[in-house]
């Protein structure tokens, strides 16, 4: 079977704008540019986090990624914590209150989701789910050039 790239890339972006849309119900979300928001659903899944890791994650310069840093730390999404072991190394965590508002999102994006799926057959939904799971799977062990 031929893969269409493009197509998949288009899909994928309309689907990334389209959820985007739906932050609009939390008025403290709507605040934040895109990538404060990629910082913090990174900084759930892999935190505490280093600044040198989250750079590299989110492809920025150290500079640039303490300047997000410093931004969500304004906006009470953050903390930083010393390391115990170096006090060279600084680590970010969410604060509560950026769990609180991220679980508010994933509610509202979870019902809209539970929304559109009533929509789909059985096995058309467990084809996009089981699709989904795969594809990033595959992106995740992917770290080579693009050809």
């Amino acid at each position: 079977m031929l893969v269409d790239g493009r197509k998949i890339v288009e899909a994928v972006i309309g689907l990334t704008l389209t959820l985007s849309k739906m932050i609009k119900f939390h008025p403290e979300l709507e605040k934040l540019r895109a990538v404060e928001l990629y910082t913090l659903f990174y900084l759930l899944k892999h935190e505490p986090c280093k600044m040198k890791d989250l750079a590299h994650a989110l492809s920025m310069t150290k500079a640039n990624v303490t300047h997000l840093v410093d931004v969500l730390e304004r906006k009470g999404f953050v903390r930083r914590n010393p390391s115990d072991s170096d006090r060279r190394i600084v680590h970010i965590q969410i604060t509560e209150y950026g769990k609180k508002v991220y679980n508010e999102l994933m509610e509202e994006l979870s019902k809209l989701v539970e929304t559109i799926s009533s929509k789909l057959s059985p096995s058309d939904l467990a084809i996009v789910s089981q699709g989904f799971e795969k594809f990033l799977s595959a992106f995740s062990l992917y770290e080579g050039p693009i050809k």
